[in-house]
C-alpha cells in the first residue's frame, strides 16, 4: 500500500513539473501593452535605425566641413633615380648639378584667412542639416508610432472577432440540435433544419477566416516590433476607451507649430538663405596663409646635399580674387534667390495640405466617436431581439428563419461595436499623427 501511494505522489510530481514546464515555454514573452509595444518599435524598427544613422552622417559631414575652418598638416615624399648624372655645361666642360639619386620630402602647414564667408557659411548649413535630419528622425518616429498602434488595434479587433464568430458557431451548433429534434418531432419543416446547417457551415467558414485574420493581425504586428513574423505576441486588451472633445482650431494651432515636416521646412528656407550668401562669397578674394618646411638629398632621410642645400624653410600668403566672369556670379545669386522664393511657396502648400489632413482626422474622429453610440445602441437592441426570439422559438411561437435572422442582426452588431471602437482609437492615432503629437511612453 506504502509503495502504490509512493507511485502516485510520484506521478502527481512529474505531472505537475511538466504542465509547469509547458506553460514557462508558452510564455516566454511578456504581454505587451500598448505602450510598451510602442517603446520597442520606436527602439527596434529598421526605418528609425536608418534616420538614426543618417542623422550621424548629417552630423560627420558637420564636422568634416568644421575641419576646413582648422589649419591643415600635409606631408610629401618624393624619390627620383635619373640614368645619367645630371650636369651643365660650363666653358665647354660638364658639371655635375645634382646627384642621380634624388630623395624629397617636406612638411606644410596651411590656413585659410578669408574666403569671403564661404566656410563659415557651409559650417552652418552643415549645423542645418543635422537639425533638419533630427526632424526626419521625429517624424519617422511619429510614423511608427501610427503604424504600431494601428496594428495593435487591429490585433485587438481580430481577436473580438474571432470571439464573435466562435459564439456564433457555438449558438447554431445548438440551434441546429434544437432545430433537429423539432423536426424529428414533427414540428418544424425539413426546410429549417437544412437552411440551419447551411448557416452552420457559413459560420465555421468564417470563423476559419477570422482564425486567418488573427494570425496575419499578430504578424502585422510582429513586423512592427522588429519581432520573427511567426512568433506568438501576447497583447494586453484595452478595457475602457476615453472619448475626447477636441477643438478644430486648437488642433490646426497645435499642428502648424509641431509638424516635424514644417519644422524642417522652415529649417530647409535658412538653407536656402545661407545658400544665398553662399553665392555672393564669390565677390569676395579668398585669402590663405601656408607655411612649409623641406630636404632634399641623396639618402632615405634626404641628407647629405652636394650640390645645394639640403633643407629649407618658408611662409607665404596666398591670394586669389575673381575679378570679371562675365556676370557669371550675379546669375548664380539670381539663381538661388529664385530657389528660396519657390520654397516658400511650397512652404505655403505644405501648411494648406496639413491644414486638410488635420481636418480630416478630426471629422474622422467625430465620425467614429458618433459610430460607437449607435453601434453599443444597436448591440443592446440586437442582443434582446436575439434573446427574445430564441425563447420563442422554443416555445414555437417563433420560426426558425426568424432565429438565424436575429443571430445574424447579433453577429453583425457586435462586429459593428468592436469595429467602431477600435477605429475610434485609430482615428486618434491618426489625429495624433496628423498634429504631430509627440511620443508618450
Amino acid at each position: 500500500m506504502y509503495k502504490i501511494k509512493l507511485i502516485f505522489l510520484i506521478l502527481m510530481a512529474i505531472c505537475i513539473f511538466c504542465k509547469t514546464t509547458l506553460y514557462a515555454e508558452g510564455h516566454n514573452h511578456p504581454v505587451l501593452s500598448l505602450s510598451k509595444a510602442v517603446d520597442i518599435a520606436v527602439r527596434n524598427f529598421a526605418a528609425v535605425q536608418q534616420a538614426e544613422e543618417n542623422l550621424k552622417g548629417a552630423d560627420f559631414d558637420r564636422l568634416s566641413i568644421k575641419a576646413d575652418l582648422l589649419p591643415a598638416i600635409k606631408a610629401n615624399y618624393n624619390f627620383t633615380t635619373l640614368a645619367n648624372n645630371p650636369y651643365m655645361v660650363q666653358n665647354n666642360r660638364q658639371v655635375q648639378v645634382a646627384h642621380s639619386n634624388q630623395y624629397y620630402w617636406d612638411i606644410t602647414v596651411s590656413q585659410p584667412l578669408f574666403a569671403g564667408f564661404a566656410l563659415s557659411t557651409n559650417y552652418e548649413i552643415s549645423k542645418l542639416n543635422v537639425k533638419i535630419k533630427k526632424k526626419d528622425k521625429i517624424r519617422t518616429c511619429l510614423d511608427v508610432v501610427k503604424g504600431v498602434k494601428k496594428a495593435y488595434y487591429q490585433l485587438l479587433l481580430a481577436r473580438k472577432i474571432l470571439d464573435v464568430t466562435d459564439d456564433t458557431v457555438d449558438y447554431l451548433t445548438a440551434h441546429e440540435n434544437d432545430a433537429r429534434r423539432f423536426y424529428q418531432r414533427g414540428l418544424t419543416r425539413r426546410n429549417d433544419l437544412l437552411r440551419t446547417q447551411v448557416t452552420l457551415a457559413n459560420a465555421v467558414q468564417n470563423r476559419e477566416q477570422a482564425k486567418a485574420g488573427l494570425e496575419f493581425a499578430v504578424s502585422d504586428l510582429n513586423r512592427w516590433l522588429a519581432y520573427e513574423i511567426n512568433q506568438q505576441t501576447e497583447i494586453e486588451d484595452i478595457v475602457t476607451v476615453t472619448e475626447k472633445d477636441y477643438r478644430l482650431e486648437s488642433l490646426v494651432e497645435y499642428g502648424l507649430q509641431n509638424r516635424p515636416v514644417l519644422q524642417a521646412m522652415h529649417l530647409m528656407l535658412e538653407v536656402f538663405e545661407k545658400a544665398v550668401k553662399l553665392e555672393k562669397s564669390d565677390y569676395y578674394p579668398k585669402v590663405s596663409l601656408f607655411g612649409s618646411y623641406q630636404q632634399d638629398g641623396d639618402s632615405l632621410a634626404a641628407q647629405d646635399n652636394d650640390y645645394y642645400n639640403d633643407h629649407n624653410a618658408l611662409i607665404g600668403v596666398h591670394a586669389t580674387w575673381t575679378l570679371f566672369d562675365a556676370s557669371k556670379r550675379k546669375s548664380k545669386i539670381a539663381s538661388a534667390k529664385a530657389d528660396k522664393r519657390a520654397f516658400k511657396k511650397q512652404i505655403r502648400l505644405a501648411v494648406d495640405q496639413i491644414k486638410l489632413e488635420i481636418k480630416d482626422a478630426y471629422l474622422n474622429c467625430k465620425v467614429a466617436r458618433n459610430n460607437i453610440k449607435t453601434s453599443r445602441a444597436s448591440l443592446t437592441s440586437a442582443r434582446e431581439n436575439s434573446r427574445i426570439t430564441c425563447l420563442g422559438y422554443r416555445q414555437q411561437v417563433a420560426t426558425s428563419t426568424e432565429v438565424l435572422d436575429a443571430r445574424a442582426d447579433l453577429t453583425q452588431a457586435q462586429s459593428n461595436y468592436f469595429q467602431s471602437l477600435y477605429g475610434y482609437l485609430n482615428a486618434v492615432a491618426k489625429l495624433d499623427r496628423a498634429i504631430g503629437k509627440r511620443i508618450e511612453i
